[in-house]
């Protein structure tokens, strides 16, 4: 896969825990800083084609959450989307960077939210990408559902048969062969204890029930053919940010930033670039 070459894996470790990660170029401090926060079935690498096309006018960085790829998974066994977010600060605070804008997309969206309000309210953008909003302010019985459903998937076909059989559900029927691989690709890279801790987390989080806290500038992307976390989601996340913008992207499905690069980067320069 091209990723590892034109933006081979990185590490820096905190303790016990090491983190993997991706930079558009050598640290550059007098770009702003744009980090990017993958989903539940991916890996720092479905960042590669954003990446591209970001780089001329912004250092990004994209991070394997703890579990995924080379990062080292939490201690806890179920953990809270605060304890990613824990790692994510400490993360910036060992490169000695600030971020202007985080995105996050699914459940990366729920890390963001959680790192904005707890560990930096003063973040300038946030996007959220088509955003799961997490089972927490659901009933137990849903919570448990959802979570056993996602356990029992993991169980039954092992990372690399989950691989293959659910990529093509991140995206639309027209997607690339291209994009498909590169969700296929990282999906293959998670770990089997990362996803387990990370799917006990979506069954906890609930960005409706904190992202109100955050009082900075949010956008939210959105798909229309995403049949992972539809629009219907993101508009209700949507309404728990005072002030917020929505951007529904015609076409693309859960993966948008992967399967269509271009159009989601429209998205994200137009806010971000909006003062």
């Amino acid at each position: 896969m091209w990723v590892d070459n034109r933006f081979p894996l990185q590490f820096i470790t905190n303790g016990k825990q090491k983190i993997s990660y991706r930079s558009s170029q050598k640290l550059d401090n007098n770009k702003p800083l744009i980090i990017l926060l993958h989903g539940i079935g991916s890996g720092s690498g479905s960042w590669a084609p954003m990446m591209s096309l970001l780089e001329k006018k912004y250092y990004t960085i994209a991070w394997d959450a703890p579990g995924y790829n080379e990062s080292t998974h939490l201690t806890k066994s179920s953990p809270q989307s605060i304890d990613y977010s824990q790692v994510l600060s400490d993360f910036t605070t060992l490169l000695n960077l600030q971020p202007y804008a985080v995105i996050g997309h699914s459940l990366g969206a729920l890390m963001a939210v959680c790192y904005a309000v707890n560990h930096f309210p003063n973040l300038p953008k946030l996007i959220l990408a088509n955003p799961a909003n997490g089972y927490g302010g659901a009933k137990e019985e849903i919570r448990e559902t959802k979570l056993t459903a996602r356990l029992s998937m993991l169980r039954e076909l092992g990372i690399q048969k989950m691989a293959i059989e659910r990529s093509s559900a991140l995206l639309s029927p027209t997607a690339s062969s291209e994009a498909l691989a590169l969700v296929e690709w990282n999906m293959n890279k998670v770990t089997k204890k990362g996803y387990e801790q990370a799917a006990r987390t979506l069954a906890n989080g609930d960005i409706i029930g904190i992202g109100g806290k955050y009082k900075g500038e949010v956008h939210i992307i959105s798909s229309s053919r995403d049949n992972v976390t539809p629009a219907t989601t993101a508009k209700k996340i949507a309404k728990s940010f005072e002030g917020s913008s929505l951007e529904i992207l015609p076409g693309l499905g859960h993966a948008s930033y992967v399967e269509d690069a271009d159009i989601f980067s429209k998205s994200v320069l137009k806010f971000i670039e909006n003062n």
